[in-house]
């Protein structure tokens, strides 16, 4: 499986790693991790051949509602492939542009679930013609398909909450005096941990220990309320309403 991301060569400042891992997040709910797009475009291109084939043995037999199916199934397959083609040619002013007239009318391909839907229903659709080749290419992107919905699905849902999270001040303390689990008022470094999961953020323990140490000034291994709001506060990151639509 190929990685989520391409790491940075350059691992983001202290200040940074909530921004950073917000736009990773937003990347995959929209996007989607480079390895989901390359197995739709794979799954596209198959949809393509099998259909062609299909397509061409069926008219031949008069098989006219298989045929029109594999119509259906080469198109969807198209355009899976031009969706996800962007990934080698990031630059093509006219793949961009035929991705943009598709997310103005489909606004749903927008998103990694709203693909994964498709690509649940062209799979199935290509399985309904019941022979190998097809049952195995539509398989493939039924499998895709579930698994960007899932991934999709689980992400615009973590936005959303931590959309709440940026601007709900009360919903934070909440959170905050939940995770002080001996309720003296402060957060220890693993209590810190849990916390911002529970925001929508996952940290690593490299993180979590260099950012906490940049919030616990003193140094005594605590985090008061106060530090812990100013901190959270200075991160405003915009754009997040566009990656959660129906989340």
């Amino acid at each position: 499986m190929f990685p989520l991301f391409k790491e940075p060569t350059e691992k983001p400042k202290n200040d940074e790693v909530v921004p950073h891992r917000i736009n990773q997040m937003k990347h995959i709910a929209t996007d989607g991790p480079l390895s989901y797009r390359a197995l739709a475009f794979t799954g596209g291109v198959g949809m393509v051949v099998t259909s062609a084939t299909d397509w061409a043995g069926e008219i031949f037999t008069f098989s006219f509602i298989k045929a029109l199916i594999s119509v259906y199934t080469f198109l969807l397959g198209m355009l899976f492939c031009i969706l996800e083609v962007h990934l080698w040619f990031p630059s093509s002013v006219t793949v961009a542009r035929f991705r943009e007239t598709v997310h103005e009318y489909a606004s749903f391909l927008k998103f990694l679930w709203g693909r994964g839907l498709l690509q649940l229903f062209a799979g199935s659709l290509q399985l309904s013609q019941m022979n190998p080749i097809d049952m195995a290419s539509g398989s493939f992107m039924c499998i895709v398909g579930l698994l960007s919905i899932i991934v999709g699905r689980s992400t615009a849902r973590r936005l959303s909450e931590l959309k709440i999270a940026m601007f709900d001040e009360n919903w934070v303390k909440e959170r905050f005096d939940e995770f002080d689990l001996d309720r003296d008022g402060f957060i220890s470094p693993s209590e810190f941990s849990a916390l911002v999961r529970s925001l929508g953020i996952e940290l690593g323990k490299t993180e979590v220990a260099s950012v906490y140490s940049s919030i616990d000034i003193d140094q005594d291994l605590s985090i008061s309320y106060l530090e812990f709001k100013k901190w959270w506060g200075k991160f405003k990151v915009s754009g997040i309403e566009d990656a959660i639509m129906l989340s």
